[in-house]
């Protein structure tokens, strides 16, 4: 019978310990282990290995905090080293601009995917949230707006040159355009800046807004050193044409890339 007793008792110890049994049922408990050693040891054993297993657990949550704090730590460094390369990119394309001298536009075309997909990489590791938010789409139609207007003056700048009507001087054509793109440059630039800050403050993945911008940036650049290139104004045509539909692509393949990444929580 008391075999039985301890049976029923083994069974009501998890119960007992945990505090959710009933007052009539942890009295029966109570009285059984004053009496029995052998279910009081058990009971003891139990009390060990809950609270063994605890802080065991607590000790790996804290491992893997630590663990979690030092690859963020180390993606915010590399995030701001891509953004500071990015500052100083502009800057000295900039100050080319203003020397006559320029790149070549594939240079953007190689560099604008490398760079998305690398920032991707830093920021998805520690962001929590997912998903398009209001920032992001006002964020992103302001890309959008950038990208529309550096396609319209380029089209608007073949049509001139098809019709030989220019609505200023014809040797004054070149400056006008150039500067009206590299306006639409750091207009891209410094929205994609906000972009991130955005992403870094608000913990959320803003991989197509910020490939919109970088796409506008970057192809505003690309005009603009297609025009310095030139020996004249009337050979626009066919490179604007061709730069245009490049990034275009190039924009629309990446953020779809980034898009699908995000939906599955990939990093690159």
């Amino acid at each position: 019978m008391k075999q039985v007793h301890c049976n029923v008792i083994k069974d009501l110890l998890p119960s007992y310990l945990e505090n959710i049994c009933s007052e009539e049922t942890s009295i029966l408990v109570k009285e059984h282990l004053q009496e029995c050693d052998s279910c009081k040891k058990i009971m003891t054993l139990m009390s060990e290995t809950d609270f063994t297993s605890e802080k065991t657990e607590m000790q790996t949550i804290d491992y893997m905090k630590k663990v979690n704090r030092h690859f963020m730590r180390k993606d915010l460094l590399l995030f701001g080293l891509l953004v500071l390369f990015l500052m100083i990119g502009m800057a000295a394309t900039i100050n080319n601009i203003h020397q006559n001298t320029s790149i070549s536009p594939w240079t953007y075309l190689v560099a604008m995917p490398i760079l998305l997909l690398a920032m991707h990489g830093t920021l998805s590791g520690f962001m929590s949230k997912r998903g398009k938010t209001k920032r992001q789409i006002l964020s992103g139609g302001g890309g959008v707006i950038g990208i529309l207007y550096s396609i319209t003056l380029s089209f608007a700048c073949i049509v001139w040159v098809q019709t030989g009507k220019f609505p200023i001087e014809a040797s004054k054509m070149g400056p006008f355009v150039s500067n009206q793109f590299l306006m639409i440059a750091v207009f891209e630039f410094v929205l994609f800046l906000f972009t991130c800050g955005i992403s870094l403050r608000k913990k959320e993945l803003c991989g197509i807004p910020m490939t919109i911008q970088l796409t506008g940036c970057f192809l505003s650049l690309s005009l603009i050193c297609i025009l310095h290139r030139l020996d004249a104004f009337e050979m626009v045509i066919h490179s604007f044409s061709r730069v245009n539909i490049l990034f275009i692509l190039e924009g629309g393949i990446m953020a779809i890339i980034l898009n699908l990444l995000e939906k599955s929580g990939r990093t690159y």
